[in-house]
């Protein structure tokens, strides 16, 4: 087969294409600018291709494409000129359009699309292929150098052919990860496994098909059917997502419960808050939860005191299991389906099958308790979202009250589990109230035993277990613990405290032996309405100088000052305060100690988390 990464460029009197071959890693580059000529061997080459792999290429490049493909040969009465504004017409069309994705009879060249595989076209988590360069360590993160209204010279085409050459790399290094991270096989296992084209779906679209394909199949209805149907609810009374369970034993508990059963909500989003403080640890109750409020600090287990994490398995299914939840417009053949799924997924975990495994998982979270919430899915009904968040949230609480009222430490609560320190005296009686407990809940617990604990918040945490394995949260994430569209800023400072809590190595020492450059490297990207601009001295006066939209640099000794400034009124902000700064779009191979790297600022930003932990007193215990 021949399949190439591709993408194009398009202006106004000029038309280019790239395309990378996937398995050979030949090159293939054409322009459109002057010849009727290229045109043809544009369409001769588009003609031999098996598939075609990009980023946002379904939206955007295919379509494109495909106009050209269908257009062209009655365009040979026309001068190029002509045609070039054809295809530039139809671009803006195409960028300014909701609905641009060509359907899939009509569809000549398969596409992949890493945009839509990895979900970036979710607003939450919208990632442009600029960002992912400087995620990825990529070595040349380059802008395009013209705005798309420009009038292309032909001292200019070169420029333009290896920016796009540049994008077909970046987009090739990212592909790989994709397929390391087995994101193609998983949806290759998916497709063979229950027929369903999921090549560019994300994982919660794929959750989402697993569902119907089983739902459909115990019913017999047509996803045609199941199009239209929801539940609406006008307002849901929370009294009736309470599990018969909840009981309590002290005032305060009682009182949140009271509270919540006297609580009506219009809403499944912003309404749905409480909080609750006991034994001086706070609790809050959200949609998204159930989270203690932890402050900063460092805890050690030791031989009279084991730190020990209880979580739920399988948290959200188990709940909806348990209480026999469904959409009221489905019936009780959605939980049978849902059944399904939970138990044949136990099965390909016990058969050692992760990519069925991990599939269903999909089908029981995102694609099925998550599209409860979805007003455009069929299978929303918000008292099922409700009822699991209120249920799980209130079981969790009947947990930690029972502990807490026998002298065991809650350290932390974080939507499915809980952190508790059990002195060793303890631990027996620990593990009767969560036996007890998954008794009256029917849910089972998953224990961890950890060496340490380092926190600065609930979701900012280092976790090192017993038997070496390691969990790194938030501030402390690096490396592709942090998912490719969160800022990857300053990896250096994740990386030295890690060494530092897990190995005991001074933050400067490691900060001053690593050797990554890009792991100094922090990330800026102008909003809409603002230029980037860099300022350095040059003979005898200070030069001005536009950067582009997406920067990658580095703190320095020797450093520029760089600021944003806005079109409209003038503002200008420094992206670093008294710092000097070193773009670094474009990776340069040099000894580290020549990147005059400002070790003080990177040993500063360290110390700030350090100090935050218990207000800078480390206690190791």
């Amino acid at each position: 087969m021949k399949v190439e990464i591709m993408d194009i460029e398009v202006f106004k009197n000029f038309f280019c294409y790239t395309g990378l071959n996937r398995d050979t890693e030949e090159i293939f580059q054409i322009q459109i600018y002057n010849s009727y000529t290229q045109l043809l061997q544009l369409i001769d080459h588009l003609n031999t291709l098996d598939g075609q792999i990009g980023f946002n290429n379904i939206n955007y490049d295919y379509p494109v494409l495909y106009y050209i493909l269908k257009n062209y040969k009655e365009w040979s009465i026309f001068e190029i000129e002509t045609i070039l504004e054809f295809i530039y017409l139809e671009s803006n069309r195409i960028i300014n359009e909701e609905w641009t994705e060509i359907p899939y009879w009509n569809v000549t060249i398969p596409q992949l699309d890493l945009f839509r595989i990895w979900h970036f076209d979710n607003k939450a988590r919208h990632t442009s292929l600029k960002a992912i360069e400087i995620a990825i360590d990529f070595p040349n993160v380059q802008d395009i150098p013209f705005d798309e209204n420009h009038e292309v010279k032909e001292s200019e085409i070169q420029s333009i052919l290896d920016y796009n050459l540049n994008d077909v790399n970046a987009t090739y290094e990212f592909y790989k990860i994709t397929v390391n991270q087995g994101k193609i096989e998983l949806r290759k296992d998916i497709k063979k496994k229950y027929g369903i084209h999921c090549t560019n779906y994300n994982d919660v679209k794929i959750g989402d098909a697993i569902n119907k394909s089983i739902y459909c199949n115990i019913t017999g209805k047509s996803p045609k059917e199941l199009r239209d149907l929801r539940t609406y609810r006008s307002s849901i009374h929370l009294k009736n997502c309470i599990p018969n369970y909840i009981k309590f034993n002290s005032i305060i508990f009682n009182d949140l419960l009271n509270k919540i059963k006297n609580t009506t909500i219009v809403k499944t989003k912003g309404e749905l808050e409480f909080s609750i403080v006991y034994n001086e640890t706070k609790y809050n109750i959200k949609t998204g939860g159930l989270h203690s409020h932890d402050q900063p600090r460092h805890i050690r287990n030791s031989d009279d005191y084991h730190i020990i994490d209880a979580d739920v398995s399988s948290y959200y299914p188990a709940t909806i299991l348990n209480l026999k939840l469904y959409p009221q417009h489905l019936g009780k053949e959605w939980l049978e389906g849902y059944q399904k799924i939970f138990n044949n997924r136990i099965q390909a975990k016990k058969e050692g099958n992760k990519s069925v495994a991990e599939a269903l998982k999909l089908a029981l979270n995102g694609g099925g308790f998550g599209k409860t919430n979805e007003s455009y899915n069929w299978q929303y009904d918000p008292l099922i979202m409700t009822s699991v968040t209120i249920g799980g949230q209130l079981s969790l609480l009947m947990l930690i009250e029972q502990l807490e009222d026998n002298e065991i430490q809650v350290l932390s609560a974080n939507t499915d589990g809980i952190v508790s320190k059990v002195h060793k005296d303890k631990e027996e009686l620990y593990y009767k109230i969560c036996k007890e407990w998954e008794s009256i809940t029917n849910y089972n617990l998953e224990y961890s035993y950890y060496k340490q604990l380092i926190q600065t918040s609930v979701n900012d945490y280092i976790a090192e277990k017993i038997d070496g394995d390691i969990k790194y949260k938030g501030d402390f994430e690096f490396n592709f613990e942090k998912e490719l569209h969160k800022n990857p800023s300053m990896k250096i400072r994740a990386i030295a405290l890690k060494e530092y809590f897990i190995n005991n190595i001074p933050i400067e020492e490691t900060i001053k032996n690593h050797k990554n450059i890009y792991n100094f490297c922090k990330r800026f990207r102008n909003s809409k309405g603002w230029y980037t601009y860099k300022y350095y001295a040059g003979n005898d006066k200070i030069i001005k100088k536009k950067l582009s939209k997406n920067i990658r640099y580095y703190i320095s000794n020797n450093g520029d000052k760089i600021t944003k400034e806005n079109i409209n009124d003038g503002r200008r902000i420094d992206i670093e305060a008294n710092v000097g700064v070193t773009v670094f779009n474009k990776y340069i191979e040099k000894n580290i100690e020549d990147y005059n790297i400002d070790y003080s600022y990177y040993i500063s930003e360290t110390r700030k988390i350090l100090l935050s932990i218990n207000d800078g007193q480390l206690k190791l215990f």
